[in-house]
């Protein structure tokens, strides 16, 4: 949604191919964009949606078969092909078939695509090294809005007179390392007297719960809940520090955690390793770790529950980080852009 708010305040008419659904509705008048960007008749004639419209630039924002039949087909009628990846799909475990997809994916993006835009500067220097002719590789970090508007959602109560540190996380199978690393967060956590506020779901949830079976009363699970939630219960005044952990493999230094966006702009120490998009965006204001080092986690959880960091939150506003859609756009002569 950053992304086409960027495309319009350029001049560029720009159609979002998503489905018109309440959320995204919402979405569109959060980002003020009109709800006649929405363009998308549906998932199947999606793929069937750049022949008739033969739009000068398509934007796509995920990886997926369904993206590279809209890559082939802008392709066909001469459009200009961006692709915007957060992560690299690839290098993420998965079955053999899926891996198989991922790859012919990877190479009709490798083919078509004339702009690549990275989240990380890992997966930027990867990616060209990876092309065989030169083309623009274009790093754009996460990001959020401001002003904020996380009070529009006011969080629930915690036990009186204990501090939490908080973990947000989607709980998927590709990141069970990353995950197991909170069974240790919280036996040092607990050494601290500092329990565990998990946000999130899925699939390896249950793993934690039963893994921490002995420790549930100084776990709070809140379960999966919309960004504004989250932001604002990382603002809630027991809440001391955000946990990221991240273990140093590729498929880590090719993304760019969201989460990470949420503890800065909650103004929260952030616990994490010195390792890709974490260290870019936070520096000297990290609390680092090695990860799997329990007893280097005690020390960052006690430093952290002393810290209070002073970000400068406009340097991760999305109007600063969208500067780099410079490089693939002519303000001068608008677009008709697809996304």
């Amino acid at each position: 949604m950053a992304v086409a708010r960027w495309y319009q305040t350029r001049g560029e008419l720009c159609f979002l191919a998503l489905e018109r659904t309440a959320q995204n509705l919402a979405l569109a008048e959060k980002f003020t964009l009109p709800a006649g960007c929405l363009q998308s008749p549906g998932r199947i004639m999606a793929l069937l949606y750049v022949w008739p419209t033969r739009p000068i630039t398509v934007h796509l924002v995920n990886v997926s078969l369904k993206s590279a039949f809209l890559a082939a087909m802008t392709a066909i009628v001469r459009g200009r092909v961006v692709a915007d990846w957060d992560e690299w799909a690839t290098r993420i475990p998965a079955p053999a078939a899926r891996k198989l997809m991922w790859h012919a994916v990877e190479a009709m993006m490798f083919f078509v695509a004339s702009t690549f835009l990275v989240a990380s500067k890992f997966l930027q220097v990867e990616i060209r090294q990876k092309l065989e002719r030169n083309r623009d590789v274009v790093y754009i970090p996460y990001g959020f809005d401001l002003p904020e508007d996380a009070a529009s959602v006011a969080p629930g109560a915690l036990p009186t007179g204990r501090r939490y540190l908080a973990y947000v996380g989607s709980f998927a199978a590709n990141y069970a390392a990353d995950i197991d690393e909170l069974f240790r967060a919280a036996e040092a956590a607990a050494a601290e007297r500092i329990d565990l506020l998990v946000i999130g779901d899925g699939e390896l949830l249950p793993r934690l719960r039963e893994g921490l079976d002995h420790r549930l009363g100084q776990i709070h699970f809140l379960g999966r809940m919309t960004p504004a939630g989250v932001d604002s219960w990382l603002r809630h005044p027991q809440v001391i520090a955000g946990f990221l952990p991240l273990q140093d493999t590729r498929q880590n230094l090719a993304r760019c955690p969201n989460k990470l966006f949420h503890y800065i702009r909650a103004s929260l120490p952030v616990v994490t390793s010195p390792i890709g998009e974490a260290f870019e965006a936070l520096g000297g204001r990290g609390v680092y770790y090695d990860f799997g080092d329990p007893t280097g986690l005690r020390r960052a959880i006690g430093e952290a529950a002393r810290l209070k960091p002073a970000y400068e939150l406009s340097r991760y506003s999305w109007a600063v980080r969208l500067d780099g859609l410079g490089l693939i756009s002519n303000a001068a002569d608008p677009l008709r852009a697809t996304i």
